[in-house]
């Protein structure tokens, strides 16, 4: 009798762990919350963009004048490695970098930069606290192909 009771505790203890792992695995998985920039200097992060793209918001650990130095290398033949590079004898590209108010459309800085190997920076003061989000906008520096642009942009920032 006791080692039925046992098989039994023993295929409840199973059912109930398999159902367990079944509802928590049919859960929705969230990404990573907010990115926070405290440190002097953050890590050079890339994305690539087609035609403009906003970032996750980032959140300012700490108060000050933050820069953040950015760059764009084009997506064309010969540069890159992605599966739709643009042709060769595309125009070069430019970014324009915006530094906005996360959730908005309100502008708080920007520049702009031709494709290059030096980085261009924008300044802004920020407190504790802020959220912001960067947009980043491709497009043809010099004649226009007709077409949304594609660009690798680079950027990183430091607390001045």
């Amino acid at each position: 009798m006791k080692k039925i009771k046992m098989k039994v505790l023993r295929m409840f203890t199973c059912l109930i762990m398999v159902t367990a792992l079944a509802v928590t695995g049919a859960l929705p998985v969230h990404a990573a919350g907010t990115e926070t920039w405290s440190q002097g200097s953050g890590p050079l992060e890339k994305m690539r963009v087609v035609n403009n793209n906003l970032t996750p918001v980032k959140t300012m650990g700490r108060s000050g004048t933050l820069r953040i130095y950015f760059n764009v290398q084009g997506c064309r033949q010969g540069f890159c490695t992605c599966s739709d590079q643009e042709p060769s004898g595309y125009s070069d590209v430019q970014v324009t970098m915006q530094i906005r108010r996360a959730g908005t459309s309100q502008v708080l800085a920007s520049g702009s930069k031709i494709e290059g190997i030096f980085f261009n920076y924008v300044d802004i003061n920020v407190t504790q606290g802020e959220k912001i989000q960067l947009f980043f906008d491709v497009s043809s520096y010099g004649p226009s192909p007709g077409v949304y642009r594609r660009g690798h942009v680079s950027y990183y920032y430091v607390f001045m």
